[in-house]
């Protein structure tokens, strides 16, 4: 089975989780990172497990354009669909269901946050700024799961051929 992983990210925790992810899987793996304008070639594989990190509850801007222009192939492939960003419990389940196009949230097969970070490091001035004011963070805060990376990479394992 030929997996591409698609993600788009702007400070790198999606990045991070996309390729940790492709060193867990034992199939074949692409990976494509939309940020950097990479263009995913999905005509022969047979799922695409695509993801982004999530900035004031959306996803990243080639993320979602890139749902929108290639939703018809994607409906047509395995689809998992991950985020990463700060929620838990019901935020974290009702923005799994509704930040990604209905079509695709419906179709794909698993639906998984792998957590987030702030690095105040790598934040601009207004993010700084926002952060502190909407989540109340004043320090980095690192609560990337890779344990649910690991666990998404052994159930498509078990499917790999």
């Amino acid at each position: 089975m030929k997996i591409a992983i698609i993600f788009g990210t702007k400070h790198g925790s999606a990045q991070e989780c996309a390729l940790h992810l492709a060193e867990k899987i034992t199939c074949k793996v692409s990976v494509y990172n939309l940020s950097k304008k990479e263009v995913p070639l999905i005509d022969d594989v047979d799922m695409v497990i695509m993801g982004s990190s999530v900035y004031a509850g959306r996803l990243n801007k080639e993320v979602l354009t890139f749902a929108n222009n290639h939703q018809e192939k994607l409906l047509q492939k395995k689809l998992m669909l991950f985020t990463c960003n700060m929620h838990r419990g019901e935020e974290e389940e009702k923005q799994l269901r509704n930040i990604f196009p209905e079509e695709l949230t419906r179709h794909a097969q698993e639906l998984v946050s792998f957590g987030g970070k702030f690095d105040f490091s790598k934040l601009n001035f207004l993010e700084k700024v926002v952060i502190k004011k909407v989540a109340k963070v004043t320090t980095d805060i690192e609560d990337l799961r890779f344990d649910a990376i690991e666990a998404l990479a052994e159930r498509i394992n078990a499917e790999c051929v």
